[in-house]
């Protein structure tokens, strides 16, 4: 596996894909990195904040795929690394034609309580805003 550093992880956000295999590779890889948790969660939304539409739905379902993995794995890190960064990310995407498949992810999340309900409901309030 290849070592972590910021141009790294932006040359592979940028190559991820909508393939379940694109964004399970780069969710690992990031985990196996979780030592840079906060510098991965960073970059993620620095690219979030410079995509386009579909772009965004694709980091919304690696952030996913990274939350529940690392938690199923004992890496609880980047539960607390992505939560503040969520909020502005869901306000970026509210109003586009993404936004019934992040509601899903935030419904997964609920239910699997990745994360408490006030901070789900505060998600969706964002992603709703026009």
């Amino acid at each position: 596996m290849s070592s972590f550093n910021k141009k790294s992880l932006q040359d592979k956000l940028h190559r991820l894909n909508s393939s379940q295999e694109s964004v399970e590779t780069l969710s690992h890889w990031i985990i196996h990195h979780d030592q840079y948790a906060e510098d991965s969660v960073k970059i993620w939304k620095e690219t979030f904040k410079e995509s386009d539409t579909e772009k965004r739905l694709l980091l919304f379902y690696l952030a996913n795929d990274v939350l529940q993995n690392s938690r199923r794995k004992g890496v609880p890190i980047f539960i607390s690394a992505l939560k503040p960064h969520l909020l502005d990310a869901a306000l970026f995407a509210s109003g586009q034609k993404i936004q019934t498949a992040i509601e899903r992810i935030f419904k997964i999340w609920r239910d699997r309580k990745v994360y408490e309900k006030r901070f789900i409901d505060e998600l969706r309030k964002r992603l709703t805003m026009e």
